[in-house]
């Protein structure tokens, strides 16, 4: 069995987990192939390995990497960063995997139905997974929380990227919702 991989790197952690090395494996079905038992191996001896890019056009394969991983080593934590329009497959059973969902708003220029899956965000809710938003207005803050209401995503799981003028403004608004920042390190540490 194979992976398609745009790239793999050791990295360290800009956002969420700032500063802890991580493992990233970036999907892509343009990329290189390498046979899921090497990246699984090799990716087992790092305590965080992000997994992006396209993950769930490979969903039977990528499921297969995060259970080999698991296997090798049961103390790692797998990280699949996904846009949140497609629900996984096989994934629950594997032990120690968080989803970070970055949905997207409709300043994107995505239409709803492409952009908003109902099932795929039921399922995310049920295994805890982490949202993040990025928000540049007011009216982006509006649909965070029309989105969170509609959906019954726990609060306590959402983070705001606040990348607006009115900077303080919209923090105090975030404070005041309950919201978590999402803080991220913009600068390569070395």
């Amino acid at each position: 069995m194979v992976l398609k991989i745009n790239d793999c790197e050791k990295k360290i952690m800009k956002e969420m987990y700032i500063g802890q090395t991580i493992y990233h494996i970036n999907f892509s079905l343009e990329g290189y192939e390498d046979k899921i038992d090497d990246v699984a191996e090799f990716a087992s001896s790092f305590k965080r390995i992000l997994l992006d890019g396209e993950v769930f056009e490979q969903n039977d394969d990528v499921s297969e990497l995060c259970k080999k991983i698991q296997k090798n080593n049961p103390y790692n934590h797998v990280i699949i960063k996904v846009d949140g329009t497609r629900r996984p497959v096989k994934f629950n059973a594997i032990k120690n995997c968080e989803f970070l969902v970055c949905l997207q708003l409709k300043k994107s220029g995505v239409e709803y139905n492409k952009r908003i899956n109902e099932k795929a965000i039921e399922w995310f809710n049920k295994v805890d997974a982490k949202y993040v938003f990025n928000v540049s207005d007011n009216d982006d803050l509006d649909e965070v929380d029309l989105i969170v209401s509609n959906y019954l995503i726990n609060k306590s799981q959402v983070f705001i990227d606040n990348e607006c003028d009115n900077f303080k403004e919209v923090n105090e608004k975030i404070f005041m919702k309950n919201y978590n920042y999402l803080i991220k390190l913009e600068s390569d540490l070395f």
